[in-house]
């Protein structure tokens, strides 16, 4: 769930849940925020000049962030990578991009090898076209270390040195090793459901790849109003037509039915926030089941 208020979620929030289920704990003020299927630390503070200090310790680079993610393949025992990234607002998701005038889109180092040597793949692109008004692509940095790998599956900490949005998502698809169960940066094969790799496709999933061709979460238009006799039926477009009763009660006047279809497994993202250490202690969470050999 996401952290505060936003978009279409306004209860069903953690700070909803706080504020609902323990009271006792007053106004609390959010520090950061972690991807909505992200698990691990999350970190509040009790007034907001303590928050707005813990922000600026974030913003400087100070605070040490390890992650932890199941990722698919056999990953090396470490990696770096620098890869600049964009965000696109409109898309809900990033991608590597070279800064403009560029065509280097980054850097992947694996740990050294037999030889002593470091092993660095450049991988190029086309500059950024100059009338792209999305933004110049953000530096970023993250380094990881493998904990196990069975050959299929690895488990690897996650060693951020910036801080944007989707950064380890992002780097680790750009290096070849995505997160499993990643519904938008996942391996082709994988499924939501985070239980199939390889060259077979789990249940549910289609070949299409990424995630995005099986959402987690499913609307449909209100293609009819309140008025439309009983019965759901799926006109030609294949647009459900529905009645008075799929119309959400607390917004009838709302573009889009009550939530339908949610997928059977809605485990969180196999991404957890395992240890932030910052100037007034080190705060951590226990690995999550995903993460065990």
């Amino acid at each position: 769930m996401p952290v505060h208020p936003c978009g279409q979620h306004r209860k069903n929030t953690v700070m909803g849940y706080l504020k609902a289920f323990h009271p006792e704990l007053g106004d609390l003020f959010p520090i950061h925020r972690l991807d909505k299927p992200v698990s691990g630390v999350l970190l509040f503070a009790r007034n907001s000049s303590a928050a707005d200090a813990f922000r600026q310790e974030l913003g400087s680079g100070t605070v040490a962030k390890v992650y932890l993610a199941r990722v698919a393949g056999e990953f090396p025992s470490e990696l770096r990578v620098d890869a600049h990234i964009l965000y696109d607002h409109r898309a809900k998701r990033a991608r590597c991009a070279p800064k403009k005038g560029s065509s280097c889109q980054g850097v992947v180092e694996k740990a050294a090898g037999v030889d002593g040597a470091r092993s660095r793949t450049a991988c190029t692109t086309d500059a950024v076209d100059p009338t792209d008004t999305r933004g110049e692509p953000r530096e970023a940095e993250t380094s990881f270390v493998r904990r196990w790998t069975n050959g299929e599956h690895s488990v690897v900490e996650c060693f951020p040195k910036t801080g944007r949005t989707h950064q380890i998502r992002v780097h680790l698809e750009f290096s070849g090793f995505p997160i499993v169960n990643d519904p938008v940066y996942g391996p082709r094969e994988a499924c939501a459901n985070g239980l199939t790799t390889g060259s077979q496709i789990g249940e549910g999933c289609t070949a299409e790849g990424s995630g995005r061709a099986s959402k987690m979460l499913k609307r449909a238009v209100v293609q009819a109003t309140p008025d439309v006799a009983a019965g759901v039926d799926v006109g030609s477009d294949g647009k459900r037509q529905v009645d008075k009763a799929d119309i959400d009660p607390d917004c009838v006047h709302c573009p889009f039915l009550r939530p339908l279809d949610y997928d059977l497994d809605v485990r969180p993202l196999w991404l957890h926030a395992m240890k932030y250490t910052t100037s007034e202690g080190v705060f951590e969470a226990a690995p999550p089941e995903w993460a065990l050999p």
